[in-house]
């Protein structure tokens, strides 16, 4: 989403018209988190009173196919305020790099957690192992992987009760995943 800032030298707020190219974009209102929408309208929009804001007022512009567009507005003063945007069409392409960005970005993250892992308990550095684990457990709960480091975590420690419970949790996961399927056959020997 792009932002559009707008500043103004006055005191307070009098009157709010908002336009779009192409019109009927949803103009929302969001709380100071950026979370909570609020409908305001949709474009045209021509306010003779500002939706009651402290310090900013951040609306944020929605119309399906088109790139949202956020608008903050400080605290302004007596005025009449005009915005006139061009929404930004959303092609294949643009969603399509969009989405591999996010991939990418998502999956390096992911990938970054586990080598930190791997190298823990390659270090033997026990307390950061399961500082991460605690970190790591909710969001790789379903991810084979995690749960076959944390196996050869316990293997290596001579903990088997332990490492069987994580090898049947990635083979559980992922069911060819031989690494721990192969561990399991050996532990239990």
């Amino acid at each position: 989403m792009s932002i559009l800032f707008l500043f103004f030298l006055s005191q307070c707020a009098h009157g709010l018209k908002i336009d779009t190219e192409p019109t009927g974009a949803a103009i929302y209102v969001l709380d100071n988190s950026g979370k909570r929408k609020n409908l305001l309208g949709k474009t045209p929009i021509n306010l003779t009173t500002m939706p009651k804001s402290d310090q900013i007022l951040l609306l944020e512009t929605q119309k399906e196919g088109y790139i949202s567009k956020g608008i903050v507005i400080p605290k302004i003063g007596d005025a009449n305020i005009s915005i006139n945007l061009s929404l930004q069409e959303m092609s294949g392409d643009w969603v399509k790099n969009s989405l591999k960005t996010e991939f990418s970005v998502a999956l390096n993250e992911n990938m970054q957690m586990i080598f930190k892992l791997q190298k823990f308990i390659t270090q033997k550095d026990d307390v950061q192992v399961l500082k991460l684990y605690e970190q790591m457990k909710d969001s790789y709960e379903r991810v084979s992987i995690f749960h076959s480091l944390m196996g050869n975590f316990y293997y290596l420690k001579n903990d088997k009760k332990n490492a069987l419970t994580f090898y049947r949790k990635a083979l559980q996961y992922d069911p060819s995943n031989e690494e721990a399927a192969q561990m399991i056959r050996s532990i239990s020997k």
